[in-house]
């Protein structure tokens, strides 16, 4: 059987058909994919804000009891001595004090003025002589026999107060310095001796004022013993440790310079403000910074609580991620066409705009991105991009190949699903918070306080992460026993 050659004229038809229908399946999956180039993002367009100094204003109490005892233990609680002379009074006394009695000023006073008191029992043992002569003796002798008496002999001891007033400033290296001074010898009970008409509490008076005149010294050691740098230092340290926030990051507190103010003495604690002057900020990772030194005392505005600008970081990882669990596998419909929103992900600032990246499927598959500006609605706080829309090069790639893609229903799904409300995760922010500042800071340290308020002031978005700027303001308590 004879083949016949196949005619050149039928091949070159075959051979163009197959290259057309091969070159349009190329066109058509070329027209499926959008593929825009990523928007670039723009280092050095974004300047962080200067951090505001934040003042901490905590109230400190320190148990004075121990040092008020040590002075108490240092002066004797009996004290005797007498006077003998032949002509006139002779007397012999006898003076038992009970504990010192601290009475401190509540109110705040610049100096702290403490009242100190102590109550005594005394007696008196008295003869009187109305003429001596030594005439007939080598030494004087009473011409008439001796008149006796006593006050609180062989009876209830009479009883008698005496009052200190104390001043009490803190120099700035937080040492405590006392002067203390007798005020006032006040009698209770008097000792009148009507036998020979005597009042012997005047010179009840002066004895006991000479007995207790070292008692003011051993009280101001006993103030000026009391460590208070010691215990500032501890709090000064427990600030400048990092907080975990538990899944927050870490509070660096940042102090800079403390003040104290308004001492006071209720019972036997004292009290007084530690004002801190700090630049907080949350880090997601802990900062190692070299710990600064306690300063010494400066002068600082006085606050009630604290009032911290806070420096919340949030980088956009951890925003794509929310974004993410909102915008994937949801669906948009337009004309005849579907498109199933994919993974997103959040970009770095351009011209503090953010880029969002969308990977998506269904009648095209790839990639859009968009553009916008975050805000922040203080009433509802809450984080929005309002201006959201199609990148530049993203509606080029859009108008070329797929239309009916650049549309107003994409960016304004869009722009539903890039809403970011604060209010839960601020609230978790504050409890967590509140949480790590109730807590020992050793045996004798504790930490109190509570979160009053936070809220959202400012957003700025820089190259790798989004800076929220807050407000925290709560009440800081340090217990010290």
């Amino acid at each position: 059987m004879k083949i016949k050659p196949l005619k050149k004229k039928r091949l070159i038809p075959i051979l163009f058909t197959f290259g057309t229908a091969f070159g349009g399946l190329i066109l058509l999956n070329s027209c499926k994919t959008i593929a825009p180039p990523a928007p670039g993002i723009q280092i050095g367009t974004y300047t962080p804000p200067v951090q505001q100094v934040s003042l901490l204003s905590i109230p400190v109490e320190m148990e004075m009891k121990s040092y008020f005892n040590e002075a108490d233990k240092s002066v004797p609680y009996e004290f005797s001595g007498s006077q003998q002379q032949c002509e006139d009074v002779s007397y012999a006394y006898k003076f038992i004090r009970k504990p010192i009695k601290i009475e401190g000023n509540p109110k705040k006073a610049d100096p702290l003025e403490v009242k100190i008191e102590i109550d005594g029992d005394y007696s008196l043992n008295l003869n009187y002589c109305v003429k001596c002569s030594g005439l007939f003796s080598n030494s004087p002798a009473c011409l008439t026999p001796r008149i006796y008496a006593s006050c609180g002999i062989g009876e209830p001891m009479r009883k008698i107060k005496v009052e200190y007033q104390t001043a009490i400033e803190l120099k700035p290296d937080f040492k405590l310095d006392a002067n203390t001074k007798l005020k006032d010898v006040v009698p209770k009970d008097k000792c009148q001796i009507t036998v020979f008409s005597y009042d012997a509490t005047s010179q009840v008076i002066k004895e006991v004022k000479g007995a207790l005149k070292d008692v003011g010294k051993e009280i101001d050691r006993g103030i000026e013993d009391l460590q208070i740098r010691g215990e500032v230092e501890k709090i000064w340290r427990s600030f400048v440790e990092p907080i975990n926030l538990n899944g927050y990051g870490f509070l660096n507190v940042n102090p800079d310079k403390i003040g104290v103010e308004n001492l006071r003495l209720k019972d036997t604690r004292l009290s007084f403000e530690a004002m801190i002057e700090a630049y907080p900020t949350v880090t997601s990772y802990k900062n190692t910074a070299l710990v600064k030194p306690l300063p010494d005392l400066s002068p600082i505005r006085h606050d009630e609580g604290f009032n911290i600008n806070l420096d919340l970081v949030a980088d956009y990882d951890s925003l794509s991620a929310i974004l993410n669990r909102e915008l994937s596998g949801k669906t948009v419909r337009i004309k005849q066409n579907k498109i199933i929103f994919q993974n997103a992900r959040i970009h770095g600032a351009a011209n503090q705009q953010l880029s969002i990246e969308v990977g998506f499927t269904g009648s095209k598959s790839g990639k859009l991105f968009f553009l916008g500006t975050p805000k922040f609605n203080d009433s509802l706080q809450e984080i929005s991009f309002p201006d959201l829309t199609f990148e530049l090069e993203t509606k080029n790639a859009l108008l070329r190949s797929a239309k009916w893609l650049f549309n107003d229903k994409i960016t304004t799904m869009m722009r539903g699903y890039t809403k970011f409300n604060m209010t839960e995760i601020l609230a978790d922010a504050s409890k967590k918070m509140e949480q790590q500042l109730n807590r020992k800071i050793d045996e004798t340290i504790n930490l109190k306080g509570n979160m009053d308020d936070i809220k959202v002031k400012k957003i700025f978005p820089d190259v790798d992460k989004l800076i929220i700027q807050s407000n925290l303001r709560g009440k800081l308590y340090v217990i010290i026993e």
